[in-house]
């Protein structure tokens, strides 16, 4: 009896197992199909660029080098850790990707955040000028369960807008009403590729040219740990803070790829 116990809950442990599995890929696979989409999608030709002010020229130079040598795609590999607003000193373990690209222009994010054994959210942000979302699944074996949530189109913009840091031609693209409030901080009104509610943006620059932070209201995104890769400049350490909506998101970039064929890594 004892022994027909233990295999019946051998059986049930490898079901529950694979249903995370299969669970697991079916999300993978949607980030998967959206970001080969926007790589593979035909190219459409550049709009005339917005003129910029000198503090978004200078950075422009050091993130993307020559003009004429400058990739219109990037994909990033990262790993970090997320602390919830609801969980202080809790940190949860991140991996994810993130692919760009100026024409046409979009974005799509994937991520992998494990909370625990068998319990994970993947998290698929993608904007284009098809839509933009930013979507959740939970997951979880003890109970059975996969959640799904969305996040606001604002907040979608607003991390699109801080990857353009690897990706500064884009930022010719959609930009509006720049002042400069300071020697080195700007501050701009800017629209996502849908021509959608402006989001308020400043941009903080160091005395070198490299943008340290990028703000809106109070979220905010810090950049350090620059490096050479190619002639260009960028950072390989970003740091999310979005208060009570969304906690804090240390990231570090552990590569970064401007070929133009896609690949999922």
């Amino acid at each position: 009896m004892i022994w027909t116990l233990f295999q019946v809950g051998l059986a049930l442990a490898f079901l529950l197992v694979v249903a995370d599995s299969l669970g697991s890929k079916w999300v993978r696979s949607q980030a998967r199909s959206l970001a080969k989409r926007l790589y593979t999608s035909p190219a459409s030709q550049l709009d005339t660029p917005i003129n910029l002010p000198a503090l978004l020229l200078r950075w422009q130079e050091l993130g993307q080098g020559a003009t004429a040598n400058a990739s219109p795609v990037v994909r990033l590999r990262i790993k970090g850790a997320h602390q919830p607003a609801h969980r202080p000193g809790k940190w949860i373990p991140i991996e994810a990707k993130c692919f760009l690209r100026i024409a046409p222009l979009g974005w799509v994010f994937f991520a992998d955040k494990t909370s625990g054994l068998f319990r994970s959210t993947k998290i698929i942000g993608q904007l284009s000028a098809d839509g933009c979302s930013l979507r959740q699944w939970q997951q979880s074996l003890f109970p059975q369960k996969m959640v799904h949530k969305e996040t606001t189109p604002v907040m979608v913009h607003f991390q699109y807008l801080a990857y353009l840091a690897w990706l500064p031609g884009g930022l010719s693209r959609i930009a509006l009403d720049w002042q400069v409030a300071e020697e080195l901080t700007l501050t701009g009104t800017l629209r996502s590729p849908l021509n959608s509610k402006p989001l308020a943006v400043t941009f903080s620059f160091d005395q070198e040219g490299r943008l340290q932070s990028l703000q809106a209201g109070f979220w905010v995104a810090q950049y350090s740990q620059f490096r050479q890769l190619g002639g260009q400049t960028a950072p390989y350490h970003l740091r999310f803070d979005f208060g009570e909506d969304a906690g804090i998101w240390s990231l570090n970039i552990t590569e970064i790829n401007r070929e133009e064929d896609f690949a999922w890594w």
